[in-house]
């Protein structure tokens, strides 16, 4: 008899509790969502800050350039061997470590552009309310295009 008891009351608890949460995800109360999307390229593209960033680097690819030909030029007018061997591993210390300088630099400041279009998304969501934004490349379809009003902010700082 108590095994038929509890059998009748674990079975009506399961039912109630079952039955309330499907009228609770049935609601019309549910929460809602405000989604944007940002074409990320787009807003890397529009940053002056960027466009900086590569243009400095362009000019440390042809410094580099300029020097691996200087180094070549006076490797060839080496007399012997030994001289020849010295002055190109000389040479080429040196370009490893300008090139590993410009690797190091070049990182640091994506970091702080990448930190920048970050904080610019987060206040835009949260001056806008948003409850999500996503990139736009990875939306079919939907949500809120925020690309240009952000783009616009990003170069005022």
């Amino acid at each position: 008899m108590k095994k038929y008891v509890k059998t009748i009351v674990v079975t009506a608890f399961a039912f109630g509790l079952g039955f309330g949460i499907s009228n609770f995800a049935m609601s019309d109360t549910q929460p809602e969502t405000n989604i944007a999307v940002v074409d990320v390229a787009k807003l890397i593209e529009s940053s002056d800050k960027v466009k900086a960033l590569k243009s400095e680097q362009a000019k440390n690819m042809e410094d580099l350039t300029k020097l691996a030909q200087n180094a070549k030029a006076d490797i060839e007018k080496q007399s012997t061997e030994d001289n020849k061997e010295k002055l190109a591993k000389k040479y080429q210390e040196t370009i490893n470590q300008r090139r590993q300088t410009n690797a190091e630099n070049y990182a640091k400041k994506l970091a702080v552009i990448d930190k920048d279009v970050d904080n610019l998304v987060k206040k835009k969501a949260q001056s806008s309310n948003y409850s999500l934004i996503l990139a736009k490349s990875s939306v079919l379809y939907g949500g809120e295009d925020i690309t240009d009003e952000l783009a616009k902010e990003i170069n005022k700082k």
